[in-house]
């Protein structure tokens, strides 16, 4: 049986005042590929922020590996957010550095203290994602489908269980689209639990 990863229990959205959503009730596995699909406004990425933390919880309660993210003091939001990878739809790449130090930046924040280990394990994601030749680039040096996978490759950097990918594709053209995905599916078959926010 597949690893319960996160429990979302009678949850309901808010965006500002306005109720968006009411009663989300969802098991998320390790192993799946979860997609929330719903127009703009529906409530897809409120809904990832709050997984990840960033929103509060007014009402039911979202269980990561058992841990309440409503009853999570915030001195320890910093070690919710470790078990999590995540991809936003803008990118969110650090513009002043180039892709390894992008990488390495989320090592050293994460704690990984021995900087040979660092570059074995960036070394070894920029090659899963065939980026290793565009270390020493810069986010605009980099085309879109590029950046795209330089943020996966961010999400996925501490091996984290669960990867939440707001919106990934909206900046892509089909041909990045569809490599994008194929990523992400390959994440799925090998265990992790992969999360995906879309209105297409």
């Amino acid at each position: 049986m597949k690893q319960k990863l996160v429990e979302v229990k009678g949850l309901s959205l808010f965006q500002g005042d306005t109720l968006v959503v009411s009663d989300i009730n969802i098991d998320m596995h390790a192993g799946e590929m979860i997609y929330l699909v719903g127009k703009v406004g529906s409530g897809k990425t409120t809904l990832i922020r709050t997984l990840y933390g960033d929103l509060p919880i007014r009402s039911g309660d979202i269980l990561v590996e058992g841990e309440s993210v409503a009853n999570l003091p915030k001195k320890h939001l910093p070690n919710h957010r470790r078990k999590m990878g995540i991809i936003f739809q803008d990118f969110h790449l650090l513009r002043d550095r180039n892709v390894y130090d992008n990488l390495d930046f989320v090592l050293a924040a994460v704690g990984w203290k021995d900087k040979q280990e660092r570059k074995e394990r960036i070394e070894a994601v920029l090659e899963q994602f065939t980026l290793l030749h565009k270390a020493h680039f810069f986010p605009s040096q980099l085309s879109g489908g590029e950046q795209q996978r330089v943020a996966l490759a961010r999400a996925v950097i501490n091996d984290a269980k669960i990867i939440l990918a707001d919106e990934p594709t909206v900046h892509m053209d089909a041909a990045s689209n569809r490599e994008l995905m194929s990523l992400l599916s390959e994440l799925c078959k090998a265990g992790k639990l992969v999360v995906v926010s879309t209105h297409n």
